[in-house]
């Protein structure tokens, strides 16, 4: 995966790596695309970018399932 001055920043500012803030916020709390994009201070098609660069689209459970 190539990196991104974006990807770089977000790190930077949060100490984390993006994939696994992703997971947190996108797969076990449910954020959406838009709510990881302000949180992150990034666009929302970023974020989704992100998510499928990272394979992370297909294993948020269903809302219902959910665990805040």
């Amino acid at each position: 995966m190539r990196k991104s001055h974006a990807r770089d920043a977000v790190q930077l500012r949060t100490g984390r790596e993006v994939d696994e803030l992703l997971r947190e916020l996108y797969v076990d709390k449910g954020y959406s695309f838009v709510e990881i994009g302000k949180a992150l201070g990034v666009s929302r098609e970023l974020v989704r970018q992100w998510v499928v660069a990272a394979g992370l689209r297909d294993e948020r459970p269903p809302a219902g399932e959910l665990v805040a």
